[in-house]
Formats: C-alpha cells, structure tokens, sequence
C-alpha cells in the first residue's frame, strides 16, 4: 500500500493550481527568503493568529530555536522533551548551548 506524503488533493477545490502558480512566481523572481511574499505571508499569520508579529521560518529548527532564544534559553539551561521526538527537537536545544534531557 502506497500512502502519499502530502495528498493535497484532499484539500480544498483549487489549492494544487494555486500552489503550482505560486511555486511559479516565487521560482521566477528567486525569492526565496525575504520579499513581498514572505511579507504578505507573515501579515497575513498575525492576522489569523490575533498577535502583534509573525516570523516565517525556514523550518521547525529555525523556528524552535527563535522560541528558545525569545525565552532566554541558553548555556547551562536544561530543557524537557518527550522521549519519542525528531532529531531536530535536541537539535535546536544544543544549537542555543542549553542541555536537552528526554522523559
């Protein structure tokens, strides 16, 4: 049995066309990183979210890491995660210089 990674034509009617369209325009202009659309996306995340800002990032990594670092997370600092997690998750503990510890 096959089971696909993302299937996104169980979302809405549309979405595919629309992605395709998108991936199109961002290819085309090489922004990546940065520019009018990640802008666009982050207005649009603090709108949905109700808060006062909105940071697109790269990954999980990246975003885990702003979260710790926002909380002051450092050396000497030991964090709790749960036992069956990513790799990433310890990751982004180390890469702040804190201690991950597993329960």
């Amino acid at each position: 049995m096959g089971v696909p990674f993302i299937d996104i034509k169980r979302f809405e009617p549309g979405l595919l066309e629309e992605w395709i369209e998108k991936v199109k325009v961002l290819s085309k202009n090489a922004s990546f990183i940065g520019g009018e659309e990640v802008s666009i996306l982050e207005k649009n995340l603090t709108s949905y979210t109700e808060t006062k800002f909105s940071i697109a990032c790269a990954n999980g990594t990246d975003a885990l890491q702003l979260a710790l670092r926002a909380l002051g997370v450092g050396k000497g600092d030991s964090v709790i995660l749960p036992d069956s997690t990513f790799w990433a998750t310890f990751e982004s503990v180390v890469n702040v210089g804190a201690d991950p510890y597993t329960v």
